[in-house]
């Protein structure tokens, strides 16, 4: 049977900003991730309603280069952006890695674009946002785009 990564990678916002969806893990583990097996993808897939028509799933990535005295302050402030962004229905991956370079790498899944839209509008993003910059050493690099495959479906 097929196996699936689904708790992997992290989030970023198209505003060139963050929230995060995971535990901080070094991505030399990335191996070790837990793995949803077919039957556990099918129910996830039910609970979220995901619509697997490729083009409307939204992912969001990038990196994080936090001032070396601020590591540990936007580490935990990430950490606690994981619980109520993976809580919200639209919300499908949010995972944080820490790399080597003490950088975070963010990766984010959503439903929709506008289940995107919803998130950047919640009042605990909203005060990460309002911080990031007092814990960057620099810009954020963001990536967004459109999943053009079809969402997985394990038979």
């Amino acid at each position: 049977m097929y196996k699936l990564i689904v708790a992997l990678l992290v989030c970023l916002t198209s505003v060139g900003s963050i929230a995060a969806k995971s535990v901080i893990v070094p991505s030399s583990f990335f191996c070790k991730i837990p793995v949803a097996t077919g039957p556990e993808m099918m129910q996830i897939n039910a609970e979220k309603k995901i619509d697997t028509i490729a083009g409307k799933i939204v992912s969001i990535y990038g990196f994080l280069r936090p001032k070396k005295e601020q590591a540990a302050a936007l580490r935990e402030a990430l950490l606690l952006l994981v619980n109520p962004t993976r809580e919200e229905p639209g919300n499908l991956v949010y995972n944080i890695h820490e790399e080597k370079d003490g950088s975070f790498f963010l990766y984010e899944v959503w439903r929709s674009q506008e289940d995107l839209d919803l998130h950047f509008q919640k009042p605990y993003l909203q005060a990460f946002m309002g911080k990031i910059n007092d814990w960057l050493a620099g810009n954020i690099e963001a990536h967004s785009g459109k999943l053009i495959a079809p969402w997985p479906q394990i038979k």
